[in-house]
């Protein structure tokens, strides 16, 4: 029988993934994207070289999940600097609880994650 804290946790996955699909999702790579469908993210996920050659940017909230490393850092202070120069807007509490629901480095280790935290 599942405890009265892993439902809680099931519940916040399940309203984290759903929020990820009402947004624009900005990541680092290919990989990161995989990552994502791998736990039902089945949005608009671009990464951040795709989004830098974008002329127009869908008029949606947008998220970013880069990593949470000093490179990831850097690399999401240029996406917002990018998004913000283009008028979208931005969800920074989504990315915050992504990275503490999931408690991860890296947005490739998600789905390993997920599992565990899914059983």
């Amino acid at each position: 029988m599942r405890s009265r804290k892993s439902t809680g946790i099931d519940e916040a996955i399940i309203r984290l993934v759903t929020d990820l699909n009402d947004r624009l999702v900005i990541v680092e790579g290919k990989r990161d994207i995989a990552a994502l469908e791998k736990v039902g993210v089945r949005t608009h996920v671009l990464t951040l070289d795709k989004l830098e050659r974008m002329e127009e940017i869908p008029d949606w909230e947008a998220v970013i999940l880069t990593d949470f490393d000093p490179a990831g850092e850097i690399k999401q202070r240029k996406a917002e600097s990018i998004l913000i120069g283009k008028g979208v807007k931005i969800d920074a509490g989504l990315r915050e609880r992504f990275r503490r629901i999931f408690g991860i480095r890296t947005i490739e280790d998600l789905p390993h994650v997920f599992e565990k935290l899914t059983q």
